[in-house]
């Protein structure tokens, strides 16, 4: 499998197709296109539902995300910017990006982004805003920008011009499912045994290009089933993390002094909340069952009723219920699951 050499830099993916049952049965893949499903494991959630849109998305994440887009500046924290949240920045460096498909804008990754020092000791740093008061040296401001640079491989000792995460001198074999695991020739012919296949001449092979677009779509499909390949080729429904890299300003030396990190200063450096979190606690809130959140009125909760077309009052029961670490998780899973969320988890159904 190779980069083609489009402008759109797209990956060739070879394709074992049972074309009497209309599946995958597995891809032969190289390094670039596993690299790129690996890297679907570090996108924060917010970028994930912003990729496939609010309406692509399977439960109701993305009903949360558009309520949280959605409510005005008044409920929100005056020193929390909405962008933490609907824009957050992916957890791994440019480096280990340059050889994926672009999924994401700069935003996403740490294209542009922002790190200062303190001007006066150098042994302070903070990100995103400058302005933070310097823990070492009180009397000076952290203000002084600096030239962020990706970090170099885990492995420090050992020079990789591959980047990414997996080695490129191995082919590695993708099940439909998405299992990763080493191309072997026999492991391939003991796989048409575990699939049943009863007719090799069924066997087709098929090439496909893999694009922004088909990157899209296997991140979808990897949310909402288990033959994503079927599904998606066959039509079926300063530097941080790590010291050691190479100063861009003096080549001659690599990051490696540590640095204090200071929180950055709130965007309104002038207001300050004790609260935290995102929204002000003021103001009660309406969870819709799909998770959908809106300040609470009386009159709206009123009308809500015949929304749902209630039609005897005298059926309506109040409950009160208990949220901890085994609710907070069957709330996660079923938001991914279910446009019933607090139905499911809290009467069982």
């Amino acid at each position: 499998m190779a980069m083609s050499s489009s402008a759109e830099s797209n990956i060739t993916l070879k394709l074992l197709i049972d074309s009497k049952e209309k599946r995958v049965l597995f891809a032969e893949a190289a390094k670039d296109f596993v690299d790129f499903l690996f890297t679907l494991l570090s996108l924060p959630v917010g970028t994930v539902i912003r990729l496939l849109s609010t309406n692509g998305m399977v439960g109701t994440l993305g009903k949360l995300y558009q309520s949280f887009e959605s409510l005005s500046d008044t409920y929100i924290q005056p020193n929390v910017s909405k962008d933490i949240l609907l824009k957050p920045n992916s957890s791994i460096g440019s480096s280990s990006l340059a050889t994926l498909l672009s999924l994401t804008n700069s935003s996403d990754t740490s294209v542009g982004k922002k790190l200062y020092i303190c001007g006066n000791c150098r042994r302070s740093g903070s990100d995103e805003r400058p302005g933070a008061r310097c823990t070492n040296c009180s009397c000076s401001s952290i203000t002084t920008e600096l030239v962020y640079v990706a970090p170099p491989p885990p492995d420090a000792g050992v020079s990789s011009a591959e980047g990414g995460f997996v080695k490129g001198v191995v082919t590695y074999m993708i099940m439909d499912d998405l299992e990763v695991k080493p191309m072997s020739t026999i492991s391939s012919i003991t796989m048409l045994n575990k699939f049943n296949v009863k007719e090799v001449g069924a066997l087709e092979e098929k090439t496909v290009s893999v694009g922004i677009k088909e990157g899209l779509d296997l991140l979808k499909a990897s949310l909402q089933t288990n033959t994503v390949l079927t599904d998606v080729f066959l039509g079926k429904s300063g530097s941080d993390e790590r010291p050691g890299a190479r100063c861009t300003n003096c080549s001659c030396s690599s990051i490696t002094t540590e640095l204090v990190y200071v929180a950055p200063p709130p965007p309104d450096a002038g207001v300050s909340s004790a609260e935290g979190g995102f929204v002000k606690g003021v103001v009660t809130y309406m969870i819709m069952d799909d998770l959908e959140v809106k300040p609470m009125s009386t009159i709206s909760s009123i009308t809500m009723l015949n929304k749902f077309n209630v039609k005897e009052v005298g059926a309506l029961e109040e409950k009160t219920v208990s949220v901890g670490i085994k609710e907070g998780l069957d709330l996660l899973k079923a938001s991914l699951q279910t446009n019933t969320v607090l139905t499911d988890v809290f009467l069982g159904k």
